[in-house]
């Protein structure tokens, strides 16, 4: 048992450990008995865990039980307490994967979300991403993950827990390339004349004005506005959601037509889908993929193995965007610059990873080689 010493109002922890003395500050302040007992609980379960004889968690739980017992603390919120009020920040999209991401994992743990935090395991956060990745993409598994790293980070700072489980469960390098050699595959020239003729609206308004304006994201296409068109100098103007990249879209005469033949009885080009969208910004997306899977498209792959493996479905309206880029590069006019200008691509990295050829293409480019041969 450690004794205790009174430095400068604060108790400090004393004991023997290999013929030497060793003190320690419980960072407890003298004042009444109270305060007394809880320090001598801080100073044992330092000198104990100093000597391997408890495990750090095991002494933090003891100490957070004697501090609550003396009414020092509260009780340690729950797993589901915790993540559930845990005050995320950052933009609307942001907080919406944030809550998203709570959602899963609360409903992974089952009953255990109903366990103390301190008991969550890095086992429990590696199922998790294990099962997701099986799932969804490499990348909104990341995105997930650093939602509830964060929290568990502070969770630490706030000494509520030792460690943070969620820091040993980081999502393997392996399983990253894996997800990345599976991604969105482009509509052909057959199925976006479909989309664009024969989905029903806003849908269809929603491909065609995402198509020719250069494969833009479902966000940016549902809240477009029309203070974003202007029609006398033949563009629109608006900045992205995901990165803020400024695009500026030429109006063709077949986007021209579109947007006269739409009615502006909101600030909004297409109010329906802006209605949808804010209202669940990921409804529209699955409305559209039901969509496309009910006109018979290809768009099932399998994804993981054993009892993880799901269908992964290939073809989403984020493939409208795979589609404009992998036609304007096979385009002989469109150089990698003009193309990223267009589409509103960072670097070309980016890009090169949403160009897929087709066989035409391939074709053609083969009878090329062909004709340098017979030159």
């Amino acid at each position: 048992m450690a004794s205790l010493k009174n430095r400068k109002g604060t108790w400090y922890a004393v004991w023997w450990q290999d013929g030497k003395a060793i003190n320690r500050t419980t960072k407890i302040k003298v004042a009444t008995a109270k305060e007394k007992k809880l320090a001598q609980s801080v100073a044992d379960a330092m000198e104990k865990t100093a000597k391997g004889a408890i495990s750090l968690d095991a002494a933090m739980s003891a100490l957070r039980e004697s501090a609550t017992l003396d009414g020092f603390a509260r009780p340690l919120p729950s797993i589901e307490e915790y993540l559930t009020t845990y005050p995320f920040r950052g933009k609307d999209s942001h907080l919406s994967t944030c809550q998203r991401a709570v959602k899963k994992f609360l409903a992974s743990l089952g009953l255990a979300k109903l366990r103390p935090l301190n008991e969550l395991s890095s086992q429990q956060c590696r199922d998790w991403i294990e099962s997701e990745l099986s799932r969804v993409s490499y990348g909104s598994v990341t995105l997930a993950r650093a939602c509830l790293n964060g929290a568990l980070n502070d969770a630490v700072k706030e000494g509520l827990i030792s460690r943070n489980p969620m820091a040993a469960a980081s999502v393997s390098r392996l399983a990253g390339d894996t997800q990345r050699s599976m991604k969105r595959k482009p509509f052909t020239r057959e199925e976006m004349r479909i989309i664009t003729t024969q989905f029903p609206s806003p849908f269809r308004e929603m491909a065609t004005l995402s198509f020719l304006t250069g494969g833009q994201r479902i966000g940016d296409i549902c809240l477009l506005k029309w203070e974003n068109v202007h029609l006398k100098e033949g563009i629109i103007h608006f900045r992205t959601l995901k990165t803020g990249e400024e695009i500026t879209a030429v109006i063709t005469p077949r986007l021209h037509a579109l947007l006269q033949s739409l009615p502006r009885t909101s600030e909004y080009i297409l109010p329906e889908a802006a209605s949808g969208y804010i209202r669940s910004n990921g409804s529209m997306s699955s409305k559209f993929s039901m969509l496309v899977q009910s006109f018979g498209f290809d768009t099932n792959v399998k994804r993981g193995t054993g009892k993880n493996c799901r269908p992964f479905n290939c073809k989403t309206f984020h493939s409208i965007r795979h589609s404009v880029v992998s036609f304007l590069r096979c385009h002989p006019a469109m150089t990698p610059d003009l193309v990223r200008a267009i589409v509103g691509h960072e670097s070309e990295e980016v890009e090169r990873g949403y160009f897929t050829a087709d066989i035409e293409q391939k074709r053609s480019g083969y009878s090329a080689l062909e004709s340098i041969l017979a030159m």
